[in-house]
């Protein structure tokens, strides 16, 4: 009797925190439902930001984002949803620094993109030596061919 009031509690602990977890964990799908119930056009790109913002590691959400964000013909909108995506996650540090250096250093990023991802650099959770790159790619401005 005394060990299995312990682990019934025990049991009943991880419950709860499993619950508070998954409850935590669903911020990517709030900021997709919330993008696609505005009324904006959406652009051609949408649904595949959605589905890379719901991969669960943030290696590969940060490698499929980052290829969308890397794309010449991406456009304001979609740099924009790449942007909450990327803020509403919980990625690494180095992961989502890798998609705002390619957004930033992309060709069609837009002038409102721009001054977006400069005023939102705080929302993202990155090392102070990642913000420093960030804020070098968007100075130094587009990659050259």
């Amino acid at each position: 009797m005394r060990t299995v009031l312990p682990i019934a509690l025990l049991l009943i602990a991880l419950t709860a925190a499993c619950v508070v977890a998954i409850g935590n964990g669903a911020s990517h799908g709030s900021v997709v439902d919330d993008h696609f119930a505005a009324t904006s056009a959406h652009g051609a790109r949408c649904s595949e930001i959605a589905i890379a913002a719901g991969v669960d590691f943030s290696s590969e959400r940060s490698g499929a984002l980052g290829s969308i964000a890397a794309r010449p013909d991406i456009t304001e909108h979609e740099q924009l949803f790449v942007l909450d995506a990327l803020a509403a996650g919980d990625g690494f540090s180095s992961d989502d620094t890798a998609v705002l250096v390619a957004l930033a250093r992309n060709p069609a990023l837009s002038d409102a993109t721009r001054n977006e991802l400069g005023r939102r650099i705080g929302d993202f959770d990155l090392y102070s030596s990642d913000r420093v790159r960030v804020a070098t790619a968007l100075s130094d401005g587009p990659a050259t061919p």
